[in-house]
């Protein structure tokens, strides 16, 4: 299973690696052709041997092109042309990796003055998750975000929504928000429309931002400015 996980990312990783070369006529296909002519199978390599070491290169590697409170904002998408469905595409990046129990500890222990466990959550879900995490837990403690198959990047995660299993507020609000809910529906019943989704969507990610013509430069050295 855990090879199978490796290889599913790899692959996404190929597909931006290859679809970040096209963002403009400066960075495109066969760029490094002259200067470093097998660039796309070195790094492609590189990934490849580093996903086989160890599994925590598969999450991480999908953090590097977006950030958690990022994802959360519709208007911050919307501005870099992204949509709402690309929104919840990327959120489904949470079906691999852990978190810290303090990123959550509210949710299952101090809520709100009136009740102490988030209504959201499933509260089979909670009782385990307090298990988990206990009162005064060493802080270095983290869990699975995924608790059904957290090595395996399908679409569980947005089946564990439909049940009230989204780790985090920003999770479970896809579901329980009327404008979003019709879209995970739609992801959890179809793996194969999550990840075209997916891969649609971290590839507008991966070209918000990148500078052309005049604006940047491509460095002699990754590390500093020319």
């Amino acid at each position: 299973m855990e090879k199978k996980t490796n290889q599913t990312i790899f692959s996404i990783f190929s597909l931006l690696l290859l679809f970040s070369s096209c963002v403009s006529a400066q960075l495109r296909t066969g760029f490094y052709q002259n200067s470093c002519p097998n660039v796309e199978s070195i790094v492609r390599n590189a990934v490849r041997q580093k996903f086989q070491q160890t599994f925590v290169t598969a999450p991480a590697t999908l953090r590097l092109f977006f950030h958690d409170c990022f994802v959360q904002l519709n208007t911050m998408f919307n501005r870099h042309g992204l949509s709402q469905t690309d929104m919840i595409a990327l959120s489904g990046a949470h079906t691999l990796g852990f978190a810290h129990c303090g990123k959550f500890s509210n949710r299952i222990y101090n809520f709100s003055p009136r009740t102490r466990i988030d209504p959201s959550l499933n509260s089979g879900y909670a009782l385990q998750l307090r298990q988990m995490c206990p009162q005064r837990v060493d802080p270095r403690i983290a869990i699975n975000m995924d608790p059904t198959t957290p090595r395996t990047f399908d679409n569980a995660y947005f089946k564990n929504l439909q049940q009230g299993k989204g780790l985090f507020t920003s999770d479970q609000v896809l579901f329980t928000d009327q404008r979003s809910r019709a879209t995970v529906n739609s992801f959890a019943n179809s793996e194969t429309a999550f990840r075209q989704a997916f891969v649609s969507a971290i590839t507008k990610l991966g070209r918000v931002g990148v500078k052309t013509g005049n604006a940047g430069e491509i460095r002699r050295d990754c590390s500093r400015f020319n």
